[in-house]
């Protein structure tokens, strides 16, 4: 049982005040206070980190999220577009800001959750193919051809 105290929307900032098992006592700007899932909480630090590194070119990082978009409360066959103001859609914007992202979310929109098995935890069966998918077809068409030497081909013509 709980009683809502305030309210945070995806890419406020909270402060901290103290941590439980999975669960953090934060402050909002509006100075209210209540307890979020620690799942719901990324420090920046970490995205600055890798931001720096990519930025360097000491690494070449690209992030692949791992978000699926919430299924519709009024039906078992359909997901809910969030239309950009979820969690995916914040830690894009976030993430992005530095560093290339690719994302799972969308592909989702057109599948029925009855048919993505594990799709809102551990996923498996069809859930990791579409996310498979997703992430291939990007490294395919984004990340090799700059990363790969041009293809040097000869003609089968006799000379």
């Amino acid at each position: 049982m709980y009683s809502k105290t305030g309210s945070v929307k995806n890419g406020d900032k909270v402060i901290i005040l103290e941590h439980g098992k999975r669960w953090e006592r934060v402050r909002n700007e509006k100075g209210e206070e209540g307890w979020l899932q620690d799942r719901y909480l990324v420090g920046e630090d970490v995205f600055r980190g890798f931001q720096q590194l990519n930025r360097d070119g000491r690494y070449r990082v690209l992030f692949f999220l791992n978000v699926t978009p919430p299924q519709c409360p009024d039906s078992d066959e359909t997901f809910y577009d969030d239309d950009g103001w979820g969690l995916n859609a914040l830690f894009v914007r976030e993430i992005g800001a530095g560093l290339p992202v690719v994302s799972a979310h969308d592909a989702f929109l057109h599948r029925r959750p009855s048919q993505m098995p594990g799709w809102s935890g551990h996923s498996f069966g069809n859930t990791n193919v579409v996310k498979a998918d997703v992430l291939f077809s990007y490294l395919r068409d984004r990340v090799f051809p700059s990363a790969l030497p041009p293809q040097t081909r000869t003609s089968a013509v006799a000379q």
